[in-house]
């Protein structure tokens, strides 16, 4: 019985000891907490679309998440890189000016519809300085990369297929140099007009066609555009036929006038007899 005993005892005094054992040291001598730090990428979209807000002449309200938000979604229905050489072979641009009034912040913005059934071949370039959104009507089976936007105000775009949107250039989201539909209606010779025409042979690069073929049309306030290959009209307005922005932006040289040489002098000598 004695025996049995000791060698309980001697058992619980083993466990205390390595208890004490795996406690004391921790107690002397504690591990080091270990805080475990990720890496967050910044977003980009969000330091420029706040960078715009801060930076701007007049500030004004506005959620930057919201437009940020906004920002990507266009982004993500966008078309890749290259698809507007693929899927088109000629560019029209359309100028669109400004309401009389323009649209206060918070009000309704221009809702303008496209109608795609004739585009075929070219892709569309469209200026505006005002809140639009713009509706697709009719886009023809597999077309990619046919809408561009150039504007100050953001913008959306309804019932675009994924794709369909070639690409954007928005002062709201951070672009520079944005030209607006004044730049070109104020005239030639001032430097609002050659960043129009320097943003014109921006977009004519990107969608790989030569400025001098680059179609333009200028209209008022519409509802409708009926966007063709060779042909922009606007609902309720006359027809203009295509002109090229390249002729109104590198004009040709004004023919000199003719300097004639002056006539030489010459002198007589009378003889009298």
């Amino acid at each position: 019985m004695r025996v049995f005993i000791t060698a309980v005892s001697a058992f619980a005094a083993l466990m205390v000891v390595m208890t004490i054992a795996n406690i004391v040291p921790r107690i002397l001598f504690p591990r080091p907490s270990i805080q475990q730090v990720s890496l967050v990428p910044p977003d980009f979209d969000a330091l420029r679309v706040r960078g715009t807000n801060a930076f701007s002449v007049v500030s004004q309200g506005g959620n930057t998440e919201e437009l940020t938000n906004h920002l990507k979604r266009l982004k993500a229905i966008s078309a890749g890189p290259g698809e507007t050489a693929k899927y088109n072979h000629a560019l029209n641009v359309v100028v669109l000016a400004a309401r009389e009034r323009s649209t206060p912040p918070g009000g309704e913005p221009r809702k303008v519809a496209l109608d795609l059934a004739g585009a075929g071949d070219a892709g569309f370039l469209l200026m505006s300085d005002e809140p639009t959104i713009w509706t697709v009507r009719n886009p023809p089976s597999g077309a990619r990369a046919k809408i561009a936007v150039e504007s100050e105000a953001a913008f959306d775009i309804e019932d675009a297929p994924a794709g369909l949107l070639a690409g954007f250039r928005v002062a709201a989201f951070g672009a520079s140099g944005v030209a607006r539909p004044a730049d070109y209606i104020n005239g030639q010779g001032t430097p609002a007009f050659r960043r129009f025409c320097a943003a014109i042979a921006t977009w004519a690069n990107f969608f790989n066609v030569p400025f001098k073929d680059v179609r333009f049309w200028q209209y008022g306030q519409t509802s409708e555009l009926d966007l063709r290959a060779t042909q922009v009209s606007a609902r309720g307005q006359e027809a203009l036929w295509a002109r090229s922005i390249a002729m109104e932006c590198d004009p040709p040289p004004t023919t000199p006038q003719t300097v004639f040489a002056p006539l030489p002098r010459v002198q007589r000598r009378i003889v009298r007899y």
